[in-house]
């Protein structure tokens, strides 16, 4: 893939977290060898988000949950119908507070907020849903490009700007998910392209099964990519080509805020996805990033030790609204605490 030109589109800076360095004290000083024996991740995560915020007394502050929501081409023609309304009802359900991510968001205390990226079905303004809508879906990629340049410009341009306005409400903790029905198809070819991980091994065979479109068998999947992988030289190219708004979004979200600083919490493969190839962009992203939680997926193992990257839960979770990133906050969270209650004379 072509950098060079990658850089130009995705113009963001992220600055590697400082390591080792004063920030107080040196971070090697923040835990004892014995400490760091008996607690082990703990004081990895609590070292890393010491050296994120640079302050030996690091907190989170008005944490938010950033939830994509878009629609894809391939479940778009007709035959599907039924399948167009997903991403809208779950969205619907999210925005009415009739969803489990809500209670998850109220009980650690996230602010809430939901983007229209790209859904079929325009969602109620009564629903307080953020429109930043790049189109009613994608197209099938099957018969082109999902996007165009210009939408593609503008899918970067939305993340960049959900970011800075959350990040203005005073955030430093930013957990990201997706509602966009068939999102994991197009995560999973991005993966097969930059990463040379076959398609089955990110990609449930039962879960394709059970969505009916025979179109979108492995085997015709393997088939277009095939026919389309010399075409495709640059990270622009794959992504306008297969799509989604919300996979593009996420990406430029996560260079957004690495280079605002902010503490990020990945969870699920197409967010995984999403980060490797904002890694692609600038390495230094996965300094400010906490893998939350791993799926039953072997793609996703391999993908987070090519990260060099390991999860905090393993619940076998395959939701992609970011269950697993709130769930796993409480314990992020408390790792922070070993810090505080040190200066308190506490024994940790």
């Amino acid at each position: 893939m072509d950098r060079h030109e990658t850089r130009q589109l995705f113009s963001f800076h992220v600055e590697p977290r400082t390591k080792g360095q004063s920030i107080g004290t040196t971070t090697s000083e923040l835990f004892d060898c014995d400490e760091r024996i008996r607690l082990y991740q703990l004081t990895d995560l609590a070292t890393q988000i010491a050296e994120i915020q640079g302050t030996t007394t690091p907190k989170f502050c008005v944490p938010h949950h950033l939830i994509l929501a878009s629609d894809h081409g391939f479940f778009l023609s007709p035959g599907h119908q039924n399948s167009t309304f997903a991403s809208i009802k779950w969205a619907t359900e999210v925005a009415r507070g009739q969803h489990f991510v809500n209670y998850l968001c109220r009980q650690h205390g996230f602010a809430l907020r939901i983007a229209n990226t790209g859904l079929a079905v325009t969602p109620s303004p009564a629903l307080g849903i953020v429109n930043v809508s790049l189109g009613q879906g994608t197209q099938h990629f099957y018969y082109g490009d999902a996007m165009t340049p210009e939408q593609l410009s503008r899918c970067i341009d939305s993340g960049r700007q959900l970011v800075t306005n959350i990040a203005s409400q005073g955030c430093n903790v930013l957990s990201i998910g997706l509602l966009a029905h068939g999102t994991r198809i197009p995560a999973a070819i991005w993966v097969e392209h930059l990463v040379g991980i076959p398609l089955e091994k990110s990609l449930s065979v039962e879960r394709l099964e059970r969505w009916g479109n025979a179109d979108l068998s492995l085997a015709h999947l393997k088939q277009h990519i095939e026919s389309v992988q010399e075409n495709i030289r640059t990270l622009p190219e794959l992504m306008q080509h297969y799509g989604g708004f919300e996979l593009v979004v996420a990406v430029a979200a996560l260079l957004q805020a690495a280079e605002l600083r902010m503490t990020i919490l990945i969870d699920s493969f197409p967010i995984l996805a999403a980060l490797y190839a904002a890694y692609t962009i600038a390495p230094s992203v996965t300094d400010y990033c906490i893998l939350t939680h791993i799926e039953l997926l072997e793609g996703m193992e391999i993908l987070a030790a090519r990260l060099n990257i390991a999860p905090v839960l393993r619940l076998g979770l395959s939701a992609s609204e970011g269950v697993g990133a709130l769930e796993a906050y409480g314990i992020i969270n408390s790792a922070l605490h070993l810090l505080q209650i040190h200066t308190n004379g506490i024994s940790r």
